[in-house]
């Protein structure tokens, strides 16, 4: 099987020259720490805890070198929760990368190699785990464990859906090595949803290489790397979580400017945003709406030397002034990459461009960003540092906010409220209807979707103010 690596990598070669920037706003950006690799090494990801401590994968180094689960604490800390390959065979898994934190505080993510060693993947196919506070690893579910990897290998992307089970594909596998969507239960009874390539030349996509989200009408929602009735320039899918799905070939094929698409993520507005990393191009940022309108937002390197960015290599993030921040993984002024922004009708602004210092103690080659309920962004490099890539902040002073974990729910579901300063918090409202709440720390709440609840905003009442969340709560039938 020739699909499972994480996808395939477009090269491109740029020459980069100095010019002027045209900076957004006042900001600050602060490398936190430089991963020494016995910490870590090429990081992957990092999420807000329920502790209010940062939480994030690596998929090198550690004592294993094969990869680290760490914590960031809020006095500067870092600290190894766990280091991969630990079990014989690396049966526990090597290369973690998506992680997410359920209620409990426990945390579930996955690892694209490792697990069950066999002539199909040598090094593995790859793992779900669990992974407690305290340290402790489940396997929950280990790939190609059925004849010819129909389960899937090298798995892409994780989330946790509204009725608790989790879903996510895998690049590589499926009864047709196209890869494959899958769904897992908390005690690890694996599903296979749907299995890609299922016709010649496959026009319903090919290599889901970001992961899936779950949109506010219940549907899940992903994209392919190849594939598409338009070539082979990748597809936008929907599908249910009982397996049905519906592919849409927006892309125009494999060598234009919006080919290979990253990731996907739902804004306020509830159209979803994503971006694509190009080919004979420099990628691209679009809207697609949950009916079917595909709108291109901005072209990457249209400015001289790709001063503005090029290869975007991630989804994008709302931040709590309504714009899209993402990251490229080439151009800027040095060719290292950048953070930007755009908005839902295109308008576009540089944000950063990385390796502005010498010798790139900042880093460079950005992974995901992700934005604190404090209103900081948060990311990860990498290279850069002592080698091994840096962990960093953005404030561009943004306002604090709230999060819902998840974002949508039905009357008397219990959600949770991630923020800041919770502790004395005195009331909480669906859009504007009062609801029970419970304070578990100064990070987080637990709250019930209170009866009478409607789509809206939730609010937090606390001593020093009013905070609320970022996107709208969906309140389902």
């Amino acid at each position: 099987m020739d699909k499972l690596g994480i996808g395939r990598t477009v090269c491109i070669i740029s020459v980069v020259v100095m010019a002027s920037a045209m900076w957004s706003q006042a900001q600050t950006f602060t490398t936190l720490l430089d991963f020494d690799q016995t910490d870590g090494d090429r990081a992957s990801s990092v999420i807000q805890g329920n502790d209010g401590n940062l939480y994030g994968a690596t998929m090198f180094g550690g004592s294993r070198f094969e990869g680290t689960i760490f914590k960031y604490s809020a006095d500067g800390t870092l600290s190894t929760l766990y280091n991969f390959c630990s079990r014989k065979n690396c049966a526990d898994g090597a290369w973690p990368t998506t992680l997410i934190q359920l209620t409990d505080g426990s945390f579930v993510g996955i690892a694209i190699e490792g697990g069950l060693r066999s002539s199909t993947c040598g090094s593995g196919c790859g793992t779900v785990f669990r992974l407690t506070s305290a340290g402790t690893l489940q396997v929950l579910h280990t790939f190609c464990t059925e004849s010819n990897c129909t389960d899937g290998g090298a798995p892409t992307g994780l989330i946790q859906g509204i009725d608790g089970k989790f879903y996510g594909t895998t690049n590589g596998g499926g009864a047709y090595n196209g890869g494959a969507v899958f769904s897992l239960t908390p005690t690890g009874k694996f599903t296979l949803l749907y299995s890609f390539c299922a016709q010649t030349n496959c026009p319903d996509g090919d290599s889901p290489n970001s992961g899936i989200i779950q949109a506010n009408n219940g549907m899940l929602y992903g994209t392919t790397a190849f594939g598409g009735a338009n070539g082979s320039g990748g597809t936008i899918f929907q599908i249910t979580t009982g397996g049905k799905l519906t592919s849409f070939s927006v892309f125009t094929n494999d060598l234009g400017v919006d080919a290979y698409p990253n990731g996907l993520v739902q804004a306020a507005d509830g159209n979803l945003y994503g971006t694509s990393y190009g080919a004979g191009s420099h990628g691209a940022a679009f809207q697609f709406t949950l009916t079917g309108k595909y709108t291109l937002l901005h072209i990457f390197c249209e400015t001289v030397s790709c001063f503005d960015g090029s290869t975007p290599n991630t989804a994008l993030v709302q931040g709590s002034d309504g714009r899209l921040y993402g990251t490229t993984l080439l151009g800027g002024t040095r060719g290292n990459g950048t953070i930007f922004s755009v908005t839902r009708t295109g308008g576009f602004a540089l944000v950063h461009t990385f390796c502005s210092d010498s010798p790139c103690t900042e880093g460079y080659y950005p992974s995901p960003l992700m934005q604190d309920t404090s209103g900081v962004f948060y990311g990860l490099t990498q290279y850069g540092g002592l080698g091994y890539g840096a962990f960093y902040s953005l404030d561009k002073g943004l306002k604090a906010f709230i999060k819902t974990n998840p974002t949508f729910g039905k009357v008397g579901m219990t959600i949770g409220i991630l923020g800041n300063n919770l502790t004395d918090a005195s009331g909480v409202t669906f859009n504007g209807t009062p609801a029970t709440f419970t304070v578990a720390s100064d990070t987080y709440i637990s709250a019930t979707v209170p009866t009478g609840a409607t789509t809206g905003t939730i609010e937090v009442t606390t001593p020093s103010g009013t905070l609320s969340s970022n996107v709208p709560f969906r309140v389902l039938p």
